[in-house]
């Protein structure tokens, strides 16, 4: 083979690459809390999902700002959500050649759905999964989907992380955030609104139930919730279980570390900072 066409076949591979169709993976479509390696459950109206596979979008990742984008794109990135005869587009948060951060708008019909994914003017197969009207899923520091969850300890003026260095203590106020708890009536693609949203809200801390201040979205972002909890008494540990229940959906399992006193949390692998360094949003 010459140079020449080496150089051809170089290019006309380049080509197909760069052109080639999205594809979604098989159980590609999850809510943006599910935790790695389970099975992707419905997705609530209102929430964050994600969307994994490969050629969604540019090899360099991309962000939007605000207001979010729809049917224009981001990067040259669209999603399409299908619910019967209902044609809707997703807002977009980010993307990337292998996934795509959206927001499932909160009119999206209830039941079985369809997703597809246009990149460069190419549209994915149509990936199935269930919209349903809530469904929280806590965030975590690592962003598995479990361990330490990813909260805030209140105090008078100011809000740190929930961590070994940073416990709760018992009867202090702490917000959980995530993405789920259901759809809202304002515009999506801005910075949310900070209202509590009318809902049945249970969580249980080391199996106690905790007195919910607040459930609604955080003002930070778009579909970020925030659930403000009082720890309740005689709970204590560096890993103390933690679980949400809106209706009948059940969130995953995350953690919180306290301690009545406020001390640092003895790690058992000898580590305590795990944790300390990540913000709640916002921050």
């Amino acid at each position: 083979m010459t140079l020449s066409q080496s150089l051809f076949c170089a290019a006309a591979l380049a080509f197909r690459i760069a052109g080639a169709e999205p594809v979604i993976a098989p159980r590609g479509v999850a809510g943006a809390a599910t935790p790695h390696g389970t099975p992707v459950g419905p997705i609530a109206r209102g929430s964050l999902f994600t969307i994994s596979g490969e050629n969604l979008g540019p090899s360099m990742p991309e962000q939007a700002g605000f207001p979010l984008p729809s049917s224009g794109g981001l990067a040259g990135t669209s999603v399409q959500i299908s619910v019967g005869n209902n044609r809707l587009d997703a807002l977009l948060v980010s993307t990337s050649a292998t996934e795509v951060l959206a927001l499932l708008p909160s009119k999206t019909p209830l039941g079985a759905a369809s997703v597809t994914v246009t990149y460069q003017g190419r549209k994915s197969a149509p990936a199935p999964f269930e919209v349903v009207g809530s469904r929280f899923g806590i965030f975590t520091v690592d962003q598995s989907g479990s361990g330490q969850a990813a909260a805030g300890n209140h105090a008078p003026g100011w809000q740190r992380p929930n961590s070994f260095d940073q416990p709760a203590r018992t009867g202090q106020t702490v917000a959980l955030f995530g993405t789920g708890l259901g759809p809202v009536p304002f515009d999506e693609a801005v910075q949310a609104l900070q209202e509590d949203l009318n809902l049945d809200v249970e969580v249980s801390v080391a199996g106690r139930n905790a007195y919910v201040l607040y459930k609604g979205r955080n003002s930070c972002c778009a579909g970020v919730d925030e659930i403000d909890i009082i720890i309740p008494d005689f709970v204590a540990g560096c890993s103390v279980p933690v679980l949400v229940r809106v209706g009948e959906a059940v969130s995953n399992a995350a953690t919180l570390a306290i301690e009545p006193e406020g001390r640092t949390c003895a790690h058992p692998a000898g580590v305590s900072a795990l944790g300390s360094n990540a913000a709640a949003p916002g921050e």
